[in-house]
């Protein structure tokens, strides 16, 4: 999942959390957390978003990018959705 680092930012900061309550609520690291609202983070496990959403109480589309690809005429498409690991077996890699 491709994360919205200044959308999850913003809606923390106007829940009033602090990242350290956001990290307890969550069980993620604050520096994770940080990199991620900082976009240090360009994708992570859905496991970890539906953690942050739930958490600040917003539906996880609020913050996430939708993930999107162009077809061949230029068209912008929903991406395609890929297995765990499949980028890795996509790069010839086990």
């Amino acid at each position: 999942m491709t994360p919205n680092g200044s959308a999850i930012r913003a809606i923390r900061e106007a829940q009033k959390l602090s990242i350290r309550a956001l990290s307890d609520r969550t069980g993620l690291n604050r520096g994770y957390l940080s990199r991620l609202e900082r976009g240090q983070i360009r994708a992570t496990a859905e496991h970890r978003v539906e953690a942050i959403a739930q958490a600040m109480r917003v539906p996880k589309e609020a913050i996430t990018h939708k993930e999107t690809h162009r077809d061949d005429d230029g068209h912008e498409k929903e991406a395609p959705h890929r297995p765990r690991g499949a980028s890795a077996a996509l790069r010839g890699r086990p």
